[in-house]
């Protein structure tokens, strides 16, 4: 669940939202950062404000003598001058340890320590004051309220910061001077205390409403692109599929229409002629429409298997199989077809056997594809090697030919659908451009992998590899 679904509704209703756990490290420290620089400026404001009342505690109080008729006065000059030089101390490892990232954990307690003695500074001056001089807690007042304001502090913070605040002004009038004022100063701090805590708790909450309220933008932002994302890749995979469609049309109707008309040829010579036609121009014409129609089945079943794969509904039955009864069953096929273009077959049986544990059917599919595109696309009297060993932990199948090659440029693009290489068959057979597309994913189905190794002028060889069976157990 995502975190506007956790959150959207809790800020709606509950007055103390939890930040979530993901990001609270990041909330905590947020906090100490600003905390750690608005500590800073208010240590400066401190500065300014203190420099003209150490000018008036020296220069003129004490010009006119009166820290000898009170030393009170004098105990004045040293309250201001010590949180001057606080300050002045503050600021300057402030600055140190802002250079220094390393160090960021510490800002949190640096500010509250800032804040603590500036309170407790505070309460001293105001019970001093209202003792000595039967004057205002103003210095009080101002602190507690300037605190609340300015730094972000939870609940339990800022109620141990204030109570120990209203404990020592509250312990310091007790144990000076009886003051008529004291009974309404401490309940004056009361109420302020309490005025305090609950703005401190109303300010820190809608600061943290606030930084969820950013994050649930952030993740709505981040789920907006990356839904345009995914909108732009779909888009391009559309686009793609798109042009595939349409060179599927075009290279479809383009094999489709040649064995078609030259099947409406023989049957339109067979329906005008066929009466006074010799039986062997009769059988060349049949043989013709039988061709044509096992070119347009092959085409249709390739389509067909490829979409079978792509949509993960091709049939894969393992079978436990020996590779040396298999392998022969498969060259038997090409006998014809390799002495028709005296193109000899050499075959490569492993010793000792290897057993097979995947779909005989599919790989004959494969080994079918490869072993007739070697003999398609060879000269006469070349040689076709056909051969089968375990290797590395694997079987390889291996089928090489001494053919035309394929060159660097077209091995890119070897397995794509509707591929045309620059090879051509050398005895004018039919290619459909699917062949070694399917054969890639139907060898991926049964959990294996083919490459391709071939030089120009030299000759192709290409390797299937599969997993061999499990061994026997007795």
């Amino acid at each position: 669940m995502s975190l506007l679904q956790r959150y959207k509704n809790r800020l709606s209703r509950s007055a103390a939202v939890q930040v979530p756990s993901e990001y609270r490290a990041e909330f905590r420290s947020e906090v100490a950062q600003i905390n750690f620089d608005r500590s800073r400026i208010l240590a400066i404001v401190l500065l300014l404000i203190h420099i003209p009342l150490l000018y008036r505690d020296y220069w003129i109080t004490r010009a006119a003598g009166l820290f000898e008729e009170n030393v009170a006065y004098e105990h004045l000059f040293y309250a201001h001058l010590a949180v001057f030089v606080f300050c002045s101390i503050y600021l300057v490892a402030g600055f140190l340890l802002g250079r220094d990232r390393t160090r960021s954990a510490h800002k949190g307690p640096m500010s509250l320590t800032f804040v603590v003695v500036i309170l407790l500074w505070a309460v001293v001056l105001a019970g001093f004051i209202a003792n000595r001089f039967h004057g205002q807690i103003t210095e009080y007042i101002i602190a507690m309220l300037g605190v609340v304001a300015t730094f972000y502090m939870p609940p339990r913070i800022s109620t141990a910061v204030i109570v120990i605040s209203q404990a020592s002004f509250v312990t310091i009038l007790a144990l000076t001077t009886a003051n008529p004022n004291s009974g309404g100063h401490i309940t004056n701090t009361m109420a302020l205390a309490i005025i305090s805590w609950a703005l401190s708790t109303v300010i820190f909450n809608g600061f943290k409403r606030s930084f969820i309220n950013r994050k649930i933008i952030e993740e709505q932002k981040a789920n907006l692109e990356t839904s345009h994302r995914q909108l732009e890749r779909s888009n391009g995979e559309l686009q793609k599929l798109n042009q595939e469609k349409n060179v599927l049309m075009g290279i479809v109707a383009h094999d489709l229409k040649n064995p078609l008309g030259s099947i409406l040829l023989s049957l339109g010579n067979v329906q005008h002629y066929g009466e006074r036609m010799p039986k062997a121009d009769l059988m060349k014409h049949y043989s013709a429409i039988e061709n044509s129609t096992s070119r347009m089945l092959s085409l249709i079943n390739d389509l067909l298997d490829e979409n079978a794969i792509e949509s993960g509904t091709y049939p894969i039955n393992p079978e436990d199989f020996s590779v040396s009864a298999f392998l022969p069953q498969i060259a038997a096929q090409f006998e014809d077809k390799s002495r028709r273009k005296n193109i000899s077959m050499h075959m490569h049986l492993p010793e000792p056997d290897i057993r097979l544990h995947t779909d005989p059917r599919r790989l004959e599919q494969v080994l079918v594809n490869l072993i007739s595109n070697a003999l398609k696309f060879s000269e006469s009297d070349k040689r076709v090697d056909v051969s089968a060993e375990l290797k590395e932990g694997f079987v390889e199948f291996r089928i090489a030919d001494q053919g035309p090659g394929i060159s660097a440029e077209d091995q890119q693009k070897l397995f794509r659908r509707f591929a045309r290489l620059a090879a051509r068959p050398t005895g004018g057979e039919n290619s459909t451009g699917l062949g070694l597309s399917i054969v890639k994913k139907i060898v991926e189905a049964l959990d294996g992998d083919i490459t391709c190794n071939s030089s120009v002028g030299v000759g192709t060889c290409f390797t299937v590899r599969l997993k061999p069976a499990p061994a026997r157990t007795s």
